[in-house]
């Protein structure tokens, strides 16, 4: 795992973040993204969230998060609502999962 600790992005969740992500390539970029859940896996764990770069739904694995900023502002309406909206992302992208 990376240097970001595990309860810190957990702990993080309801506040828009700008990350500092190296993707599978090696390239860091910066993101501002706004997250939605935390996914545990055997091998990995994934912060879920929506991406502003991307103005779309991305998994972002926690092991190549290089830092996380707490940005002041909050992203629009509720996290319910950002959750609804994954959900159905997640339900059209992947119909026949359940």
């Amino acid at each position: 795992m990376s240097s970001i600790c595990r309860n810190c992005v957990r702990q993080s969740i309801p506040a828009t973040k700008s990350l500092r992500y190296k993707d599978l390539k090696d390239v860091s970029s910066t993101r501002i993204i706004w997250p939605v859940v935390l996914g545990y896996f055997d091998r990995v764990r994934l912060l879920c969230g929506w991406c502003e770069l991307r103005q779309d739904f991305r998994n972002f694995r926690v092991d190549r998060i290089e830092e996380i900023v707490v940005e002041d502002e909050n992203y629009p309406g509720t996290r319910h609502q950002l959750l609804k909206r994954w959900k159905d992302y997640q339900q059209a992208r992947y119909p026949d999962a359940r």
